[in-house]
């Protein structure tokens, strides 16, 4: 007896068996992964650094992101809901705007996606 593809994706949720599980990024990932490792140094974003004014210290990095202006006039960091509208996405995934960020070393495409995701799901303080 044949099962009805049809039946079958609907009985999985839709999903690819063959896709990873992809669950929400969080606030504390974010900052583990990819800010601390990538953006938090002296030089830049940390203790030493005056990069756009931006601190992406794990007790300050909610409070300046989300919902924060950017040091380029009109612009808001990070826009809950929306990466399109978060100068934090279009930093990191336009290099022809002033700099590439990080320097020398831009973010693979499965960090953006994390960035992104975290940004529609809310940009949550988790």
């Amino acid at each position: 007896m044949m099962i009805p593809l049809l039946w079958l994706v609907a009985c999985s949720g839709g999903k690819d068996s063959n896709s990873p599980d992809e669950t929400p990024a969080t606030l504390t990932e974010i900052q583990t992964d990819i800010f601390s490792k990538s953006c938090a140094f002296s030089s830049c974003h940390g203790d030493g650094g005056n990069s756009g004014l931006l601190k992406l210290d794990p007790e300050l990095s909610y409070a300046q992101l989300v919902n924060a202006a950017a040091s380029e006039a009109g612009k808001i960091r990070v826009v809950p809901g929306d990466p399109d509208g978060s100068y934090l996405v279009e930093r990191l995934e336009h290099p022809d705007t002033a700099e590439v960020m990080p320097p020398g070393q831009p973010l693979d495409a499965a960090k953006l996606e994390r960035i992104r995701s975290w940004i529609v799901d809310g940009a949550q303080d988790n």
